[in-house]
């Protein structure tokens, strides 16, 4: 003899599947899906200037996983050459971000490793553009501080198709 399920056991998988339906289906709390989170302002590509940088012209990229990139030539800074800034960002309050990337620096003639360099930084979004501050500081390969900080300002502008 079967044994019947009880209502409220019967009332719960039904209440069950109707919500997973409507997750699979995309669906969800209408807040959740139509309101923009304040980290979507900084996500993008942007070209940046740092005013004080050995090499002025810098491209960031800001991804939605609060994980970043910074490039810049390597022949642009005649004392080292430096590789990509990779990092991370958090949103502060309103329009204000904190984040901090690391590269490492060659000796250009012998390819060997001289500093690692850690840039943290402040930025203000506004629309299509930021304005900041970075402070930059360097270790040798033992982990010893041996330069900085030394200060920058920054100002962005996002990358945009027309």
């Amino acid at each position: 003899m079967k044994k019947k399920a009880s209502p409220f056991v019967a009332r719960s998988s039904q209440a069950m599947s109707i919500l997973v339906l409507s997750l699979l289906a995309g669906g969800g709390p209408a807040v959740a899906q139509n309101a923009p989170k304040a980290a979507d302002a900084l996500v993008g590509a942007w070209v940046v200037e740092a005013d004080g940088a050995p090499f002025k012209q810098h491209l960031f990229v800001f991804h939605a996983d609060h994980t970043m990139l910074q490039s810049n030539p390597p022949a642009g800074n005649r004392m080292t050459s430096d590789s990509n800034g990779i990092g991370v960002w958090r949103h502060e309050k309103g329009r204000e971000f904190i984040g901090k990337f690391v590269e490492h620096n060659a000796d250009h003639e012998t390819g060997q490793f001289l500093t690692q360099l850690t840039v943290s930084y402040r930025i203000t979004v506004n629309g299509s553009t930021f304005t900041g501050t970075a402070e930059a500081n360097y270790k040798n390969a033992e982990g010893v501080h041996v330069r900085g900080p030394l200060p920058a300002k920054l100002r962005g502008t996002r990358i945009t198709l027309p």
